[in-house]
């Protein structure tokens, strides 16, 4: 998770990703109205969105 209203997927969560052979990645901010989208591979999504998703709704 990272807080910042302007999220990055920085060089070592890339790498981390790589590394684990994980294809899913999420990078997690504060709520905001913004859609989930997608940067390098990585999905940008707010912490409300993820546990709406995390729930299946």
């Amino acid at each position: 998770m990272k807080r910042s209203t302007a999220p990055e997927a920085s060089a070592s969560l890339l790498r981390s990703r790589d590394d684990l052979g994980q294809p899913d990645t999420y990078l997690v901010h504060p709520d905001s109205d913004e859609e989930p989208y997608k940067v390098n591979g990585v999905t940008v999504i707010g912490l409300g969105q993820l546990v709406e998703m995390l729930n299946g709704r």
